[in-house]
């Protein structure tokens, strides 16, 4: 009996996680751009259908992200639809623990500039 790995187990968990990530998010920025360059802008019926429904917002995780500053991140993530962010405040995140207490009202300052919100903190 051969042991042949199960096509199930070629990709790892994160990486597949990873990737699917990149591509949402790849898609969604791609969409935006084409429809600025073909003069096509999104009235407000358009943002509406694509809001989600009452009560729900949608943010994203900033791992990805930690070579950009906050700032930047949230003016990236509102140009893309997202209501927020998933922000890491943890050794090699966007926010150091031992910061937190300063860099986390600049962060919540920053957001509110760029019209979204701190969803969520991840240690």
């Amino acid at each position: 009996m051969r042991n042949t790995p199960s096509p199930y187990n070629r990709l790892p968990r994160r990486d597949f996680l990873k990737q699917t990530a990149a591509q949402v998010l790849t898609g969604t920025a791609v969409a935006g751009m084409l429809q600025t360059q073909h003069g096509v802008l999104a009235g407000e019926d358009a943002k509406a259908k694509s809001k989600p429904a009452a009560g729900y917002q949608l943010g994203a995780f900033t791992k990805s992200f930690q070579d950009m500053p906050i700032a930047d991140v949230c003016k990236a993530f509102k140009s893309i639809g997202l209501d927020g962010l998933d922000l890491t405040v943890r050794p090699k995140g966007h926010i150091l623990p031992e910061n937190a207490e300063k860099e986390l009202p600049q962060a919540c300052a920053a957001a509110k500039e760029a019209g979204v919100k701190i969803l969520f903190l991840t240690t």
